[in-house]
């Protein structure tokens, strides 16, 4: 559910796999075709990596706990941080399933 109340539907599960620049598969994304923007949980990947997330008032950084690698890098732009998108390949599942809340905001 985005704003206004509005819901959208979540059509696959998918699976991302790393490109040279991001080091990191993203495990159970959920592919919502209708949302104009990739969205990530800080939450999510922090419980599925050891990694921490970097802000100031101007950059983000992602970086590797064990290695000291900075994992990924962005800017914030009219308010949101975003990460500069590397290519990546998403796998998917057809099964469909409903998303619940706790869901939604890992």
């Amino acid at each position: 559910m985005v704003g206004g109340g509005v819901v959208l539907p979540i059509t696959h599960i998918a699976t991302t796999l790393s490109s040279l620049s991001f080091n990191l598969d993203l495990n159970d994304v959920l592919v919502c075709p209708d949302i104009k923007k990739d969205l990530l949980s800080v939450s999510k990947l922090t419980s599925d990596y050891s990694c921490s997330f970097t802000f100031d008032s101007t950059e983000v950084y992602v970086k590797d706990l064990l290695s000291s690698q900075t994992l990924a890098m962005g800017r914030k732009h009219n308010g949101l941080y975003t990460l500069h998108q590397p290519h990546h390949c998403a796998l998917f599942s057809f099964r469909q399933q409903e998303a619940s809340e706790e869901i939604w905001h890992r």
